[in-house]
């Protein structure tokens, strides 16, 4: 029976993620009774060299376990987007200096096709740079939470939409407050349900067994 309750205990918590460090007998009567057990996500939390000293002088029926733990913390990577503000710029002054660079270059009739296409690109360029000018970020590359699904990415994306107007008006300072705590809570319920349910899946082995 002890040997069955220990299995359902280990096998209890390598289900929930706890990963066993300590293999050998740990006690003057052959069993493994004092272990190690290490939860690391993504492998920050890393148990090396472990040691049982079966040997000791210690005076105890318990022999000590020594291991060596080292911490990493996760490197960001950094990625650089160019975006444009196309939104922001002036539309009718933009359409009415492109209606300019369309007018030259029909009404120029000595010149070649491809002279044309190529000055109505290069004027049509300067002037997408001079109204909504090439902007350079650099931002930072973080893993993804394993309860991040498609309807917290959507949501993500709508509190950026309304992060962006939040300053126009009264109303869209209050949606994008009110995206941010749905955001907020989202979160926290998809954290809950995903350990949740890594504990419902290990339930069934404590249940005890009918024969």
């Amino acid at each position: 029976l002890g040997n069955k309750l220990h299995q359902q205990a280990l096998q209890t918590l390598e289900s929930c993620g706890m990963k066993r460090h300590v293999f050998e007998a740990t006690h003057i009567s052959g069993r493994s009774l004092d272990q190690i057990f290490v939860f690391s996500m993504y492998d920050q939390l890393k148990c090396t060299d472990v040691h049982v000293d079966s040997k000791n002088g210690l005076l105890s029926d318990h022999f000590p376990v020594f291991c060596s733990l080292s911490v990493a913390h996760e490197n960001k990577y950094m990625k650089t987007i160019t975006y444009r503000k196309i939104k922001d710029m002036d539309k009718d002054q933009f359409h009415n200096s492109l209606s300019s660079i369309l007018d030259t270059c029909l009404n120029d009739s000595h010149g070649k096709f491809g002279e044309l296409v190529s000055q109505l690109f290069c004027g049509t360029k300067e002037l997408l740079d001079l109204h909504a000018p090439v902007i350079n970020k650099t931002v930072s590359i973080v893993r993804q939470a394993p309860w991040f699904d498609a309807e917290y990415r959507e949501l993500r994306k709508l509190r950026r939409k309304a992060e962006r107007k939040k300053t126009k008006s009264l109303s869209n300072l209050i949606t994008y407050k009110d995206l941010c705590q749905e955001r907020t809570d989202m979160a926290k319920e998809k954290k809950k349900t995903y350990f949740s349910n890594m504990i419902n899946k290990a339930g069934a082995i404590l249940k005890p067994s009918t024969n």
